[in-house]
């Protein structure tokens, strides 16, 4: 009887370990590609993929849009959701130090 509250106490951390590490795997296999991510990005806001970022839960493609300004298109790797879009800066501009 010892050994099946022993057990117990064991089994049920472990399963809700293993349990959350096969919800990260699932996320991982239907993770969005780079391809994916420049269309998202492209109908989000018209223009040229200049970079894609990768982080862990997001994919920031950066775009330069019709008017020659830096955008940010921040997508959710798991949905291809849009999260935010953001002006980026850009470094190919002088900066006047006045």
């Amino acid at each position: 009887m010892h050994r099946t509250n022993l057990s117990r106490w064991i089994t049920a951390p472990l399963s809700g370990v293993l349990l959350l590490a096969s919800g990260s795997l699932a996320v991982a296999q239907h993770a969005i590609s780079d391809a994916e991510a420049r269309a998202i990005a492209l109908r989000a806001v018209p223009g040229e993929v200049v970079e894609i970022e990768h982080e862990r839960a997001i994919l920031e493609v950066i775009v330069r849009d019709r008017q020659g300004r830096l955008r940010g298109v921040e997508i959710d790797r798991a949905t291809g959701r849009v999260m935010d879009i953001e002006d980026e800066e850009d470094d190919d501009e002088e900066v006047d130090e006045g």
